[in-house]
């Protein structure tokens, strides 16, 4: 069954989402123009608003997750990307990324944070995860 959604998550700063990938245990695959997914849209669930039949599976970049036979795409948006999933159960992202892909976007934002500090040559004192968040101590 096909269940493509987006991820609600703007994508500026790729190599921030290399990162992250890399920090979760993913791989951003660049280049890659296809993103694994059911293949074949069936009408069973209804497209997020912006999304077009014709363009599913179609990507810029693919972000592969170990365990999973799904992959997530990665798409030109605008001056950025936006990231779209098949979530059916069968394809594994799920499970692996959650229903709206939180993992993804804390890393990435952690990431992208770090890299505005460092381009602003400001500098990142420390690091702290707490429970289910994680404190950015910045020194200006």
């Amino acid at each position: 069954m096909s269940h493509v959604v987006p991820i609600q998550l703007e994508i500026k700063d790729l190599k921030a989402l290399e990162t992250a990938c890399k920090n979760l245990g993913f791989e951003l695959i660049k280049n890659q123009k296809t993103y694994a997914w059911f293949g074949k849209w069936i009408g069973d669930y209804a497209l997020a608003d912006g999304m077009d039949v014709k363009d599913l599976g179609n990507c810029d970049h693919a972000i592969r997750v170990p365990g999973a036979r799904y992959e997530i795409g990665v798409k030109r948006s605008g001056k950025g990307f936006k990231l779209e999933y098949d979530f059916w159960g069968s394809g594994g992202l799920e499970e692996k990324v959650g229903k709206d892909g939180l993992p993804i976007k804390i890393a990435y934002t952690i990431e992208a944070t770090k890299n505005v500090v460092k381009k602003n040559r400001h500098r990142l004192v420390s690091q702290k995860r707490m429970d289910d968040r994680t404190r950015l101590t910045i020194r200006l």
